[in-house]
């Protein structure tokens, strides 16, 4: 079977209106054999921290050759760097606003970094607020149908770039503390806690959660091993701390939101 090209599309433009419609359309037209994928559109409006852990989640999953187009850009119309990254095999292009700091970050495996400046590869106009229609999907696009990265502009290095630190959970006085990345449809709560760094303070059934008001006894498997209702303190597939409700959502009962603190402690121990 025949290779096909992958691109993915990663965005905050949510579902409701034509911005996630005219990328495809714009892909399709230069590159009419390409596979798209869509990551995600519900990214918070703006939060580049969450779309660049959902990116860091999603692309190991995918074959070398894959062009992942991520698009949260606060920044448009300034005079902010377009990125084309290479790594892994796979390409990234993306605002360079911090969206792409893991993929930076992973040096060892870093290919290329070039700035996207090839006017030839954009759409013939250009708007002040849709760069993602009109030069991150088509350069996409030009990829995918086979365009050598080097073509789409200068080379760069990694101190050319934004790359904002990885944020880690912190110990302060025998407490870890952490911070939520994410909220899933689910309302399940993701956090930047991850196992080996719990596993570092105490037993994991020894621990106490702490999420807004509320505090989790302990470590449970998953969603099944509560009752309906039942807040749960559990790892998720990416072995980070994860707080869930069976049955429900555990977002909408803590009130927790991106970049709220979680907080976990050791158990008190009774003589």
């Amino acid at each position: 079977m025949d290779y096909r090209p992958v691109i993915t599309l990663t965005t905050d433009f949510g579902l409701a209106d034509e911005f996630v419609a005219s990328m495809k359309g714009v892909i399709l037209s230069i590159a009419p054999e390409t596979s798209i994928v869509d990551i995600s559109h519900l990214v918070a409006h703006g939060n580049i921290k969450e779309g660049a852990f959902l990116l860091q989640r999603t692309y190991p999953f995918f074959p070398a050759g894959t062009i992942h187009c991520v698009v949260i850009d606060p920044g448009v119309g300034t005079d902010r760097h377009i990125l084309a990254t290479k790594s892994t095999g796979q390409v990234f292009v993306a605002p360079d606003n911090g969206l792409l700091s893991p993929i930076l970050r992973d040096t060892d495996r870093l290919e290329a970094i070039h700035a996207v400046t090839n006017r030839s590869l954009f759409n013939t106009r250009v708007s002040n607020t849709f760069h993602g229609r009109d030069i991150m999907a088509p350069v996409a696009a030009h990829l995918a149908a086979g365009l050598n990265i080097k073509e789409v502009g200068d080379q760069l290095t990694c101190g050319d770039c934004v790359i904002v630190p990885q944020i880690k959970s912190k110990i302060q006085s025998s407490r870890l503390i952490g911070e939520i990345i994410h909220i899933d449809r689910f309302g399940n709560i993701c956090t930047n806690i991850t196992l080996s760094e719990l596993a570092n303070l105490s037993p994991t059934h020894d621990i106490i959660v702490h999420v807004g008001s509320y505090s989790i006894s302990g470590m449970t498997k998953s969603y099944g091993h509560v009752g309906d209702g039942e807040l749960l303190a559990h790892f998720d597939s990416h072995d980070h701390l994860e707080i869930s409700v069976s049955g429900g959502s555990a977002a909408l009962l803590t009130g927790s939101r991106p970049g709220s603190i979680v907080t976990v402690e050791q158990r008190k121990s009774h003589h």
